[in-house]
């Protein structure tokens, strides 16, 4: 799974399902978005975990330092990062992304990365798009997935747990 901003919407949005079938089961749950558009802040709250989304105006030094395909551009130019925490009983677990598109195909994007990022490795397990994974010092995961959709090229960059996907490296 990977944390660009629609994945993160996409998984606050299933996760909140999740804690609200959880919920039901077993206590209250609280939901709380606030803005428009993709830059929404998303609070869940349960008795056993918390998530929230936020955008952020600004890149973190470690998202900001993920090669960017020259002359793509932000999804959202007021919240150009997005970070995800979440604390699930005693362990809290947090990602940054960022998404960018071009109108250059997918095709020749990929080759770009492959090119200039050859000790970076492909994550042959996921579904959607082409992803490439390198290990930080730290013990993190910087991502850059790319893919298309609604005829444009986008470009999700990210720095999460290595413990928090599924990947297998090529």
């Amino acid at each position: 799974m990977f944390f660009g901003l629609l994945p993160l919407l996409i998984f606050a949005a299933v996760f909140a399902l999740g804690a609200f079938v959880l919920a039901t089961l077993v206590g209250h749950t609280k939901v709380k978005i606030d803005g428009s558009g993709p830059a929404k802040t998303i609070h869940v709250e349960n008795r056993f975990v918390t998530l929230d989304v936020r955008p952020q105006d600004h890149l973190n030094p470690e998202l900001a330092g993920i090669l960017v395909y020259p002359g793509a551009t932000p999804q959202d130019v007021k919240a150009p990062e997005s970070d995800l925490e979440v604390h699930l009983l005693n362990k809290t677990f947090r990602a940054a992304s960022a998404t960018y598109w071009t109108s250059t195909p997918v095709e020749i994007v990929w080759e770009f990365y492959r090119r200039e990022l050859p000790g970076w490795h492909e994550n042959v397990h996921h579904g959607t798009g082409r992803e490439l994974l390198q290990s930080t010092a730290d013990g993190n995961l910087k991502a850059i997935r790319v893919y298309s959709a609604e005829g444009r090229t986008m470009i999700e960059t990210a720095v999460k747990p290595a413990s928090y996907i599924d990947y297998k490296l090529s």
